[in-house]
């Protein structure tokens, strides 16, 4: 019988498991969340918890930066002319 928070029999699977994810991460240039590396890994057929592989990713440190924003730097509201010559 486990204690509460100790998961002894799962812990050569989530070893394995770990590297697993790290190299999903790494396929995917560390872009990959739980939600993808979880997709990826039920086409593979393995059958775990979303919340596993959450914690797995969160005891690893491997957090998700998030993808920046597409900023605009264009004015389009202006009132000069647009040179149409230019961009032909």
């Amino acid at each position: 019988m486990c204690t509460h928070g100790q998961d002894h029999h799962h812990d050569g699977a989530d070893r394995a498991l770990g590297v697993r994810i790290k190299a999903i991460r790494a396929a995917s240039k560390e872009t990959y969340g739980s939600p993808r590396i979880h997709e990826d890994l039920k086409s593979q057929g393995e059958h775990l918890g979303r919340k596993r592989i959450e914690r797995l990713m969160r005891r690893e440190d491997l957090s998700v930066q998030p993808r920046q924003r597409f900023v605009v730097t264009t004015d389009s509201d202006h009132d000069l002319p647009i040179d149409r010559a230019e961009s032909t």
